[in-house]
């Protein structure tokens, strides 16, 4: 347990593993290049790949992508995507609960580390 809540992660059926790898190129590109033009996020099946940076550094955050239209998701100060439900009930603002959404957040070196045991993972 984290903070009270389930600790989760974030995971691949066979196919989708499959198309990761075939992104893994592109990823290791985005972490390692010199641009620092927005870089396009990817989609497989429903988890968010997309780029940004933690501490400073260059990172990819994978997360699930959120299909429910009463919620949605937002980035606050400290980076935790956070889920709010839309204000459409009776129920005192204060009086919400706050959910985290699932994600992982990598920095280069986590990900070169993750690109040297891909075989191992198959």
């Amino acid at each position: 347990k984290l903070s009270g809540n389930n600790a989760d992660g974030i995971y691949f059926d066979a196919n989708s593993w499959k198309q990761f790898q075939d992104n893994m190129g592109y990823m290791n590109e985005c972490l390692t290049s010199d641009n620092r033009t927005k870089t396009n996020s990817v989609i497989i099946k429903n988890i968010s790949i997309s780029f940004t940076t933690s501490y400073g550094a260059k990172s990819i955050l994978l997360a699930y992508k959120d299909e429910e239209e009463g919620l949605r998701s937002i980035e606050n100060i400290s980076g935790n995507l956070r889920k709010e439900e839309v204000a459409s009930d009776s129920t005192p603002r204060s009086k919400k609960c706050r959910t985290f959404a699932v994600a992982i957040v990598m920095q280069k070196i986590t990900f070169l580390g993750l690109q040297n045991i891909v075989k191992c993972v198959d």
